[in-house]
């Protein structure tokens, strides 16, 4: 049984209510929650949402509930200018509930490298 686990390249923490901590690692494309323990409770590699599309974590809030929204940026290939963002809820089990609100920039008009939703 492994006891330990290593963070890659971490970006983000928060936690919750019930002091569960939630992180952004692996150059802000794997999400990883943690009871007050320690506890690895869950971790979900961003590589499985969308095949083809080159996109960032940005930032995540939890709530009282224990869901966690976390807001996604795609770049273009290169990874210059924001395509689309997408907030996305997740259950407190980590399983992808739903897309709570999704923005696409038209080419010519897409901000360069961070979208245009600052904060939760």
């Amino acid at each position: 049984m492994k006891n330990h686990f290593s963070f890659e390249y971490l970006s983000s923490v928060t936690s919750d209510s019930q002091n569960n901590f939630y992180l952004i690692d692996q150059s802000r494309k794997r999400l990883i929650k943690t009871d007050r323990n320690g506890t690895l409770k869950y971790i979900i590699k961003g590589q499985n949402w969308e095949k083809d599309s080159f996109y960032l974590l940005t930032s995540m809030v939890a709530d009282t509930e224990g869901s966690l929204y976390v807001l996604k940026t795609f770049l273009d290939s290169q990874g210059y200018y924001v395509k689309s963002e997408e907030i996305v809820r997740f259950t407190p089990q980590g399983k992808l509930e739903k897309s709570i609100y999704r923005v696409d920039y038209p080419e010519g008009k897409r901000p360069y490298r961070n979208g245009l939703i600052k904060a939760f």
